[in-house]
C-alpha cells in the first residue's frame, strides 16, 4: 500500500508541474493493474476507517451479526485464542487446577444454580455470564459479546452449512438467508496443554451455563457431518465467535 501511495503521490506532483500535459496512469488494486488514459489530475480522498470492530460484523440476515473470525484470530482461517468458559484470557494449560471459577466439579465458586456443585454449598443462581466474564465483551467492546444458545441454534437452523477450506484450513462455510457467509474453522479444543481434533471439528462457547449440570456450559459443536448445541466441562479451552446487534 505504501508503494502504491508513493506512486500516486509522484504522479500527482508530476501533473501539478505539467498542468497542460495529460498522462496515462496505471492503478493496482489487489494485484490487478488498470490503465486510466489521458488523466489530467489526481485527487486523493481522506481514508475512511470503520469504527473499532464494525469491519468484522457480518449480517447473515439473522437476529444478530456475526464476527468474521474467531476471537483472538487475525484471519478467518486462524483458530484464534482458546478460552475456558467464563475466562477472558487464553492460557497454556486448561484443567481444573487453572480454572478461574473453581478447582473441581463440586467446588465451583461462581455460576452455580444447582445443589452439589458449589464450594461448601455455594449457590449464586447465575446461569448466564456476567459481562465481566464475557471474553468477547471485554476484549472487543463496542457491543460485541458471546452468543446465546438460542443464537447458535438460529445459526444452525436458518443457515446452510457446507464443508469448505480457507487457506488450506478445514471448516464450514455458513451462509445466511441473505446470501452473506462466514467461515468457521475446525479449531479443535484444548485439554491440558494439548490441542485435540483440530481440522476435524470445532467447539464454540455460548454465554450460558448447563443449568442441570453446572460443571458444564453450553457450546456449539461443528463437524463435517452436522452441528448441534450441547454441553461440556467448563475448564476446557474452546473457541469463541462473537456476535453483536
Amino acid at each position: 500500500m505504501k508503494k502504491i501511495l508513493t506512486l500516486f503521490f509522484a504522479c500527482a506532483l508530476s501533473m501539478a508541474m505539467q498542468a497542460q500535459t495529460k498522462h496515462n496512469v496505471y492503478v493496482w488494486v489487489d494485484g490487478e493493474k488498470t490503465l486510466i488514459e489521458n488523466a489530467d489530475s489526481i485527487t486523493f480522498s481522506e481514508p475512511t476507517t470503520p469504527p473499532a470492530g464494525d469491519e468484522e460484523a457480518v449480517d447473515l440476515g439473522l437476529s444478530v451479526k456475526w464476527a468474521q473470525r474467531n476471537l483472538g484470530a487475525e484471519n478467518p482461517w486462524d483458530f484464534g485464542t482458546y478460552f475456558a468458559w467464563g475466562e477472558i484470557e487464553g492460557k497454556d494449560n486448561y484443567e481444573w487446577a487453572t480454572y478461574k471459577h473453581g478447582t473441581s466439579y463440586n467446588q465451583l465458586t461462581k455460576y452455580v444454580s444447582s445443589v452439589g456443585y458449589g464450594l461448601d454449598g455455594f449457590i449464586d443462581n447465575k446461569e448466564v455470564l456476567d459481562e465481566s466474564d464475557d471474553a468477547a465483551a471485554q476484549l472487543l467492546g463496542n457491543g460485541w459479546r458471546m452468543p446465546t444458545p438460542e443464537e447458535m441454534q438460529e445459526l444452525i437452523e436458518d443457515c446452510t452449512w457446507e464443508e469448505d477450506y480457507d487457506m488450506g484450513v478445514g471448516g464450514l462455510r455458513v451462509t445466511g438467508p441473505n446470501g452473506n457467509s462466514i467461515f468457521m474453522p475446525f479449531a479443535g479444543r484444548m485439554y491440558g496443554s494439548i490441542l485435540f481434533q483440530s481440522n476435524a471439528s470445532g467447539y464454540y462457547w455460548t454465554s450460558s451455563l448447563n443449568e442441570k449440570a453446572n460443571v458444564q456450559a453450553k457450546y456449539l459443536c461443528i463437524a463435517p457431518n452436522g452441528q448441534e448445541v450441547t454441553c461440556y466441562n467448563r475448564y476446557f479451552g474452546f473457541s469463541i465467535r462473537p456476535v453483536k446487534k
